[in-house]
């Protein structure tokens, strides 16, 4: 049964720790915030899931290395979900892949939670300091997802 997990510690200075479980294959990694911003990308990437077929992509940059999750749906009810990587900081090195599939309303309703729990848990006021994540957090994206999820289930 093809699974995807994904976890996120409180983010230190700029920094976000992140779990990504493809299947049988876990990666942790810290993801900066200083070339973009992976936590509103997700964000963006869940919206537009919801909105039918699409491709999206969000890249956690490492500095200067990234690894990128794409999903891609045709609008039904599954999802494509591909993860690249580096196998090592050997830029000469070939990307990795690894790919699973998942049903789209429960991959979104999953990601917005485990982003709103990382909040949280990071605490509102602290999250958009410096010393946190110092970005502010999409929230009023998130509750337009969680609405969107709402109305197509209702539907």
């Amino acid at each position: 049964m093809a699974t995807f997990e994904i976890a996120f510690d409180t983010p230190k200075f700029g920094w976000l720790p992140i779990t990504l479980t493809l299947d049988d294959q876990s990666f942790t990694f810290d993801a900066s915030g200083v070339l973009n911003d992976p936590v509103t990308e997700l964000t963006v990437a869940v919206l537009k899931l919801l909105d039918g077929p699409t491709t999206e992509h969000i890249r956690f940059w490492l500095e200067p290395l990234w690894h990128l999750l794409a999903f891609r749906t045709d609008g039904l009810a599954q999802t494509e979900i591909v993860f690249s990587y580096l196998a090592d900081e050997d830029q000469q090195n070939p990307r990795l892949v690894v790919s699973t599939t998942a049903n789209t309303t429960s991959l979104c309703r999953l990601v917005l939670t485990r982003l709103r729990s990382m909040h949280a848990a990071a605490g509102a006021d602290h999250y958009p300091s410096a010393e946190c994540w110092g970005k502010e957090f999409p929230d009023d994206r998130i509750a337009k997802a969680f609405d969107r999820i709402r109305i197509q289930s209702d539907g």
